[in-house]
């Protein structure tokens, strides 16, 4: 009997336990908040399209790269930007000559971008060419790829 009562005075491990718990409750409560607050505010995002692109050599033409969409949405005149540039690993560059992107593209749509000028005073020819084509709205990138050009 004299341990029982011992026992119901001695609580003093009680108030750190419930401390703890509160201190993990407040922090998952301020995670949930601020993970719904930065969710909302990133999900004005659009998303991108779900599209399958291709980029080849013309057969038919000694100077020429086709983009083709083979599948998927289709996509508007603002909605894209596609950059054709000499080189296996050039950079995209979406403010030279070589931009493209000024046509709608959906389903079995081949853009033929043969005297299309590559950057500055440069036209295609027999070498490589890297491409990239952006998403407007999502700036996501929907291909990159490089393209051998005989």
């Amino acid at each position: 009997m004299k341990y029982l009562k011992e026992f119901q005075k001695d609580q003093r491990g009680v108030s750190p336990v419930i401390g703890v718990i509160l201190m993990v409750a407040i922090t998952v409560v301020m995670g949930a908040v601020v993970a719904g607050f930065a969710y909302g505010y990133l999900g004005n995002t659009p998303k991108a399209p779900n599209i399958a692109l291709s980029v080849i050599d013309d057969p038919t033409d000694q100077v020429s790269v086709l983009v083709k969409h083979s599948g998927g949405e289709n996509i508007g005149v603002d909605e894209w930007k596609g950059s054709l540039t000499l080189g296996k690993e050039s950079s995209a560059d979406f403010s030279s000559q070589g931009e493209l992107g000024d046509h709608a593209i959906s389903t079995g749509t081949t853009l033929d971008v043969g005297n299309q000028t590559v950057t500055a005073n440069t036209t295609i020819g027999a070498n490589w060419y890297h491409f990239v084509a952006v998403h407007v709205g999502s700036d996501a990138i929907l291909l990159d790829t490089n393209v051998l050009v005989r």
